[in-house]
């Protein structure tokens, strides 16, 4: 493994889409993101960067189900920094399809929930909601 140590997020984010720029070749290509605020400079490069994006596929892996204008959604960082800085004919394909997403899928959720499953991680965070919460860690 090579340990590459960037000194700023910035920087980080510039050779993270150097790298991914080298690896599509403008080819079919999909990408799984991490959530949070982390990514937003690695989307704002990309945003300026010569790609075919109907060939692309952002999967978020922890989106939050939240509408996308609401401050804890992942989605919103991809359409602030990434969607709106491209021609609306030029999107790549972002699963899950958040702005298709509805608040009213909650009233279909029975509250209190029973039973939740988290992951515990070092350097994560915890968010539940329910009775009672079944904590799983791997290492």
């Amino acid at each position: 493994m090579n340990l590459q140590v960037y000194k700023s997020l910035q920087k980080l984010s510039q050779a993270a889409v150097e790298m991914f720029l080298s690896e599509i070749n403008g080819s079919s290509f999909s990408i799984v993101v991490p959530g949070g605020t982390t990514p937003r400079y690695f989307f704002k490069f990309l945003s300026q960067s010569l790609v075919d994006w109907k060939k692309v596929t952002i999967i978020l892996s922890d989106e939050r189900m939240v509408p996308v204008n609401h401050r804890a959604s992942n989605y919103a960082v991809i359409k602030k920094f990434l969607l709106e800085e491209l021609d609306d004919d030029k999107h790549p394909q972002v699963l899950p399809e958040m702005e298709k997403f509805r608040s009213e899928y909650f009233e279909n959720i029975r509250k209190p929930t029973s039973e939740t499953c988290v992951g515990v991680q070092r350097f994560s965070h915890m968010e539940s909601f329910g009775q009672r919460t079944l904590p799983m860690h791997y290492s």
